[in-house]
């Protein structure tokens, strides 16, 4: 871990997922932060966030519903599913009936 932590060595992974799930009384997040993007997923409201980190370090442009973005978003939308597909302990083999 030491040459991560000291810069030693090149990119280790290219996104992060972080969740968050306080409790029922409060927000339900599941957040992909990638170079130089960050999406935000909150539930029960339909609009979600995306930020250019790299533009904007601060995210006060939400670049949600801006038209030149929306590749971006449904590639970053793909990214969050597959990582947290990823994530799930067991994987079922397939089972056919009939």
């Amino acid at each position: 871990m030491s040459p991560v932590l000291n810069g030693a060595t090149g990119q280790v992974q290219n996104s992060i997922l972080v969740e968050c799930r306080p409790n029922r009384e409060h927000l339900n997040q599941i957040t992909l932060v990638t170079t130089p993007y960050k999406l935000i997923l909150t539930q029960g409201f339909s609009l979600g966030e995306l930020y250019d980190l790299r533009n904007d370090p601060d995210q006060y442009e939400n670049l949600w519903t801006h038209p030149e973005h929306q590749k971006t978003k449904t590639d970053l939308l793909e990214k969050l599913i597959r990582k947290r597909m990823d994530s799930e302990p067991h994987f079922q083999p397939r089972t056919t009936f009939g």
